[in-house]
């Protein structure tokens, strides 16, 4: 085949750059390449459905973008030149063009889309239909072959008659969607009155769903955005994947106080949802909310996902929905043909989605339609309206990772393909070589199994999966850690590991030295030191030694109130109680959780001198109104650990200690002040009841709210105190 038309392949769509106007890129894809593209087309479906070309029905349609015109006129003469005969559909959307061959007044044998999604003004593209759904990668091979032997010949007129009879396919298609949404709420012709919904089509091709579906049912669309068609999209990217847009539609949600918004990508095969509190409902949300529409009707139904999904959305269809969850590959085609494979071979499978938002239900043809999907959640929220409910409340339970990246990584050689393949096999090698547990990267990691693209690591606290781009020199590398700022280490695993291939453009992969350590790596910095031989009973030795010698510098003297919550984990507070005490210090012990829970607590609680004055809150809810006669606080209540939340108890005794600063005591935090969470990166997350420590004695190099400006106030000034890890030892 010619190389101009086999780089116009993108799986199982065409695109290519249409016209001027970014430089660097050379139109390849113009009216003469779609005529030919046309013609093969026609062709290739005579021959597939057994009709002559003269009594081919076809149809042409096309999103906004400015070249869109010009390449309609050249596919339908390429039809003409080959005798069939078109219906031109304008302004279109991609699943509308689908339905053109299911909808009886047209029946049409073949279609074309003329998008190239959510991709610049100057690219564009064709999306291929039959009445047996979208085109397959081997069947636009085969066009574009036919269309480059056509090339060749150099055969064609330079005009044609073109036998296009202009028509109307949006507004039975609307129709069709306003019927489902009446059915489905069951609530008269008007069953969207009282709701405002906002619908942001970025000035691609999907403001119809405003105007022609919500509007007529009664929905306040006013204050919706960009459904003017601009084929220069001079807003927003037309993509639910786009921050920016994401950002926006967000933004116009909360101001206009509007019920739920929709927003769909250029040709509409696309769509994502924001709440009325402005929070996406996109990616594994998106993927999240399509599985709890349908779980109803169909229990225990499997879900395909692509690839890049967490394990929250795994434990969401698993666990919360009894559904299971089948993640796939990455490419529309690919989660939608799998999903049909599964269901020939008896197993139940009504859903086919990626996270980018690409939805083909069952029940609707397997048709990837974002227009359908915005339709499903309309009727549900137009049914929890009317009970007072917002739509985010089915999917309430879903969980995010505290920390999400993707990285692009250029493969630079010509022959990247083979190339990305070494580097996969290497790296899967890589991981199977965990000699004691937790391997030459110093981290534990092992491999997801079943897997079917790229390697996919699991970590302690997260995962990452490298993979080849299905079309681009690309290795994307998507990254999610449960804890804030957990990212960093499994990149700089990543990191560390691909640095010896030169043929990678490692520019954005590159970890700074910030060697900081969530509250999750910190539990495998532990794991490390003590598969070293350095105990957690002995670090815990080392942190309360550590802390008192801090505790003695700052005050040489006196009578000390040590506040141990939660078990006191592995008894650190009990350890710098203790140590006071034998130091000549009075000292009382206040639990604020309980008793000790742990063994290693439960060990250094009965090494406490009887001398020592315990108090149980538990058991003596009006202890604390009694203390009196100190002059500095330590405290090791640590909230409720990770989540940093104060309730309870808890909550009393940080009230108490920060009364009690206020009065003139000097007050020390061991690691965090209670009331924070070590992983906190963001001030709205702040308890007001914290504790406001005068010192916060830190036992690891730094966490991620030791580095936080915002938290200045609550840990004073930090001492960091050594319990015995290397932590750069351990990493490298």
């Amino acid at each position: 085949m010619d190389t101009k038309y086999k780089k116009l392949q993108n799986g199982s769509d065409i695109r290519g750059v249409a016209i001027e106007g970014i430089e660097g890129e050379t139109p390849n894809l113009t009216i003469t390449e779609a005529r030919y593209i046309g013609e093969a087309f026609a062709a290739w479906l005579s021959e597939k459905i057994g009709k002559e070309p003269g009594e081919l029905k076809m149809a042409v349609g096309r999103d906004p973008r400015v070249s869109g015109p010009d390449l309609l006129r050249g596919l339908t003469e390429g039809f003409a030149k080959c005798g069939a005969k078109a219906f031109d559909f304008g302004l279109a959307s991609t699943p509308a063009m689908f339905m053109a061959t299911i909808f009886p007044q047209f029946e049409c044998d073949g279609t074309v889309m003329i998008t190239a999604s959510h991709l610049p003004f100057n690219r564009n593209g064709f999306k291929f239909f039959t009445a047996e759904g979208g085109l397959e990668k081997k069947d636009i091979t085969e066009i574009l072959q036919r269309a480059a032997d056509l090339a060749a010949e150099g055969a064609q007129e330079d005009t044609l008659e073109v036998h296009c009879e202009t028509a109307d396919i949006m507004t039975p298609y609307s129709q069709h969607l306003r019927e489902l949404i009446i059915k489905g709420v069951g609530n008269g012709e008007q069953p969207l009155a009282g709701m405002k919904i906002v619908v942001d089509a970025g000035n691609g091709s999907g403001g119809f769903y405003a105007t022609k579906v919500l509007a007529p049912l009664g929905a306040d669309v006013s204050d919706s955005q960009f459904l003017e068609p601009d084929g220069m999209f001079p807003n927003h990217a037309p993509n639910p994947e786009n921050k920016e847009a994401m950002d926006s539609i967000s933004r116009q949600v909360v101001a206009t106080k509007a019920d739920i918004g929709l927003i769909f990508d250029t040709d509409v095969d696309r769509s994502s949802a924001v709440d009325t509190k402005g929070r996406e409902i996109a990616r594994n949300g998106i993927i999240a909310m399509a599985a709890a529409l349908l779980v109803e009707d169909h229990p225990g139904t499997t879900i395909v996902t692509d690839s890049i999904t967490s394990r929250q959305l795994t434990e969401f269809l698993e666990k919360d929905l009894g559904l299971k969850h089948f993640r796939y590959r990455r490419g529309y085609k690919n989660v939608i043909n799998k999903s049909k494979e599964l269901n020939e071979e008896g197993i139940d499978s009504q859903l086919a989605i990626e996270t980018s938002g690409h939805a083909a239900l069952k029940e609707n043809y397997f048709l990837d339609d974002g227009a359908y999907l915005a339709t499903k959640i309309v009727i549900k929220a137009a049914q929890l309206f009317r009970e007072g409910q917002p739509i985010d409340s089915v999917i309430a339970s879903l969980q995010d990772p505290a920390d999400e990246e993707e990285v692009r990584i250029p493969i630079l050689c010509e022959d990247f393909g083979p190339y990305g393949d070494k580097v996969l096999e290497d790296l899967e090698a890589f991981v199977q070589d965990n000699l004691d547990g937790l391997g030459r990267a110093g981290v534990a990691m092992s491999l997801e199994s079943p897997n079917y693209e790229g390697v996919r690591i699991n970590f302690p606290d997260g995962w990452c999966l490298l993979r080849k781009s299905l079309h681009d020199p690309i290795l994307p590398l998507n990254i999610a850690s449960d804890s804030k700022g957990g990212c960093w280490l499994i990149k700089k695993v990543l990191y560390d590991f691909l640095k010896n291939y030169d043929q990678l453009d490692l520019s954005k992969m590159k970890t700074d030295d910030r060697h900081f350590v969530t509250c999750g790596q910190m539990k495998v910095l532990e794991k490390r030191a003590d598969a070293n031989g350095l105990s957690y009973y002995q670090m815990m030795e080392n942190a309360g030694t550590s802390a008192f010698t801090a505790i003695r510098e700052v005050a040489p003297e006196g009578s000390a109130v040590v506040f141990c919550g939660k078990g006191n984990n592995g008894g650190d507070g009990f350890v710098v109680a203790r140590l006071l005490h034998n130091a000549g210090y009075t000292v009382k012990v206040v639990l604020a959780g309980g008793q000790p829970r742990t063994e290693d607590a439960i060990t250094n609680f009965g090494l406490l001198d009887d001398a020592i004055e315990v108090i149980d809150m538990e058991k003596d809810s009006l202890a604390l109104s009694e203390l009196t006669g100190f002059n500095f606080i330590v405290d090791a209540i640590y909230g409720t650990g990770f989540r940093g939340e104060l309730t309870g108890d808890g909550l009393k005794a940080a009230l108490f200690i920060n009364k009690a600063k206020e009065e003139g005591a000097t007050v020390f935090a061991l690691d965090i002040p209670s009331g924070l969470s070590g992983d906190m990166t963001d001030s709205s997350e702040l308890d007001k009841n914290a504790v406001r420590a005068d010192y916060t004695i830190t036992f690891h190099a730094r966490k991620p709210i030791h580095l936080q400006g915002f938290a200045d106030d609550y840990c004073g000034q930090t001492i960091v105190a050594d319990i015995g890890i290397d932590e750069k030892q351990l990493w490298n």
